[in-house]
Formats: C-alpha cells, structure tokens, sequence
C-alpha cells in the first residue's frame, strides 16, 4: 500500500502573510487615514476650530494621562458600563430564548418588549433622574436598556429561524424537547446572540455617553461635554478615540469568543 505523499510545507513568505498581512494592511490603513487628516489640517483646508491636528489630540491624551483626569474618568464609565451591559446579556439572552420558544411568554411580553424597543433611550433619562438623581444607578439602568434590546431580539429572532430539518432529523433519531432545545436550538441560536451582543456595545456606550451628557460630573461623556464648553475640540476628539477604540475592541473580543463557543461557523466573504 503506497503511502500517502505528505503535503509541501507553506513558503514561508506566505505563511508570515496570513499570519500578519490583516494586521499590516490595517495598521497601513489607519496610518495613512490620520496622515491625510494632518495634511489636511495644517495646510489650512480646515480650520483647527473644527478638526484639531491628530498630533494636538495626542498631545491632550498625554496630558489627560499626566494629570490623572483619563484614568479617574475611564474607570468611572468602565464600571457604570460593566454592571449595566453583564447585565443587558443575563436578562436578555435568556428572555429572548424563552419569548422565541414560547408563544405563551411571546404573546404576554411583546407588547411591553416592542414598545420598549421603540421608544428611543434619551426619552427616558429625564425620568430616571428624576427617580434616582444623578447616581451611578440611573446610569447603569440607561445604560442596561439601551444594550439589552438588541441581544433580546436577536436571541429571539435565532430560535424563530432554527431550520426545520434540523429539528425533524433530531426529532427522527429520538431526541427529547431538552435535547432538541440544547443540542440543536441553542447551537444554532449563538451567532444570533453574538450578534446581538455586538450590537448591544454600540447601543450601551450610546447610553453611557447620554447619561453621562445630562448632569455628571465624571466619566467619558463628562470630559466631552466640558471640552465642547471650552471649545477644547483636541480634547474632545481624543476622547471620542478612545471611545472609538474601546468600542472596536470590545466587538473584536466577542468576535474571538464567538469563534471559541461556535467553531462550526465559518466566514462566507463574496
């Protein structure tokens, strides 16, 4: 019996390339995005009134860092937004399984979910600080219903699209409803909840920000609004950076855990 001939090892040139040719090319990307804008900026097509010098952003994180305001303010929103998005994925994963698998809870809780999911969060902070003043509590309650709804509907929406053969297949070979509902509903279900938990980031650091514009004396929202006060724009477009690099990272991170807990889930790309 011939032995199978093993496989050519990768050129080396190519291997490196997979392993480091996304990162490249977005490093690349985003390098030649803020050479553009200094370009832009100091040549005088716009004024720094408007769009302050990607260096002049630097410059105000650093000394945001030097004097302690960076880290005292970040911790505060980290926490707020912590306890409130842990707890937008413990309420709506488990009540959008329940709401897509139940006509009963279906039908007895979708009048109140949809009309929550309509109404639009800024309406309701005036409402909780009248309830709860200016706390940390009303922040982390925006902060929770603003990222909840997404992960809810999405977790729904999986159940509601399981693919009926799976089920008549499962159904074929015996398994019970809990087998049904563990081995197949809920495989097929992660990558609606992922989804939905992306999608809930955006939304909860949208709440964070709006709590925080409305009376708050510390966190990320707190130093944006103070610096469009003082008509400080470096300041505020470094903040809005770090937001915007929290953000892509989180979502990054649930990227890698999505690829940990559904492994059978490949990337399609047209």
């Amino acid at each position: 019996m011939a032995r199978e001939r093993a496989a050519p090892p990768e050129p080396f040139a190519t291997a490196a390339w997979k392993r480091f040719g996304p990162t490249l090319i977005t490093l690349l990307n985003v390098g030649t995005f803020f050479a553009i804008w200094q370009w832009v900026v100091a040549s005088g097509f716009v004024s720094k009134l408007f769009l302050p010098l990607p260096t002049d952003m630097v410059a105000s994180l650093v000394d945001l860092i030097q004097t302690g305001q960076l880290w005292t303010n970040v911790q505060y929103s980290l926490t707020n937004f912590t306890v409130g998005f842990v707890l937008s994925i413990i309420f709506g994963i488990p009540l959008g399984l329940l709401m897509g698998a139940s006509r009963l809870v279906n039908r007895i809780l979708g009048p109140y979910v949809w009309a929550l999911y309509a109404t639009p969060r800024i309406a309701l902070v005036p409402l909780f600080i009248l309830w709860l003043g200016f706390s940390p509590q009303a922040k982390i309650i925006i902060i929770f219903l603003s990222g909840v709804m997404p992960i809810l509907v999405s977790s729904m929406d999986g159940v509601k699209t399981v693919d009926q053969s799976l089920l008549k297949a499962a159904r074929v070979f015996g398994a019970s409803k809990r087998q049904l509902y563990t081995r197949v509903v809920l495989p097929f279900t992660v990558p609606f909840i992922m989804t939905g938990v992306r999608q809930g980031i955006g939304r909860a650091l949208i709440g964070l920000l709006v709590s925080e514009f409305f009376g708050s004396s510390k966190g990320i929202g707190y130093l944006i609004e103070r610096a469009g006060q003082q008509m400080d724009p470096a300041t505020m477009f470094a903040m809005l950076a770090v937001l915007v690099a929290s953000s892509v990272g989180l979502v990054a991170l649930m990227s890698s855990i999505e690829k940990r807990i559904a492994p059978w889930r490949e990337e399609v790309h047209v």
